[in-house]
């Protein structure tokens, strides 16, 4: 009795088994990668939709925010009213301003003739120790020439120190002048509603702003 055919048939058996274990194991691995691939699948659709909307709106809020920022600033900018004026101008129209200067005038005149004074006496000192120097002794010659030295020296320092009284003299009068009309400016400041005033000698470039001249010197009561 022949086996081979039987080998066969027992050959062909175990493919069909080979196969079936085959096609359960493919089936079980297709199941497997099916489960990942649902587990960590894109989001669908409607979750892309949602996430958008919440992007979006949180995009439009910030839009609105820095509009509602630009809005306040341009009303702001547009609430801000400036203006300028020339103090000087203001001084210079104020009767005190003028009475100030006079007296200015009359102390600088009082200073210099003061000083032209004490010239005219060391001069005469100075002539009359040459005429009656030999009369006098070697003691009274050393006192009246240590005298003419300090007339000289305090003759030669006498323009710096008019120069400083009238400085001083200046600020004493000006001081109130000056502070009457910086009160005068910003009172009509106050009153019209500027926000700033600008001193018109002072600005080049700057915003269109109003001259409040006229509204100080009447403040004043200036023509």
């Amino acid at each position: 009795m022949r086996i081979f055919p039987r080998r066969e048939q027992n050959g062909h058996l175990l493919n069909k088994s080979q196969s079936s274990r085959q096609q359960t194991t493919k089936s079980l691995f297709i199941t497997t990668i099916k489960t990942r691939f649902l587990a960590a699948r894109p989001v669908t659709q409607p979750q892309l939709k949602t996430k958008f909307d919440k992007h979006m709106k949180k995009v439009f809020t910030l839009v609105l925010l820095a509009a509602g920022l630009l809005v306040a600033s341009t009303q702001t900018q547009a609430q801000t009213k400036i203006g300028y004026v020339s103090l000087g101008d203001v001084i210079q129209a104020m009767p005190e301003a003028r009475r100030a200067d006079t007296a200015l005038v009359q102390f600088r005149e009082a200073l210099y003739q003061n000083a032209e004074e004490k010239r005219s006496t060391l001069e005469a000192d100075i002539a009359t120790f040459n005429r009656d120097s030999a009369k006098y002794t070697s003691a009274v010659k050393d006192v009246k020439r240590k005298q003419l030295q300090t007339q000289l020296q305090d003759l030669q320092g006498e323009d710096q120190r008019i120069q400083q009284e009238l400085q001083k003299k200046q600020e004493e009068l000006s001081t109130p002048i000056q502070k009457k009309a910086i009160d005068a400016v910003q009172a009509v400041a106050k009153e019209a509603g500027y926000t700033y005033v600008l001193p018109k000698e002072a600005v080049i470039v700057g915003p269109p702003a109003d001259d409040i001249l006229q509204l100080v010197k009447k403040k004043l009561g200036l023509k």
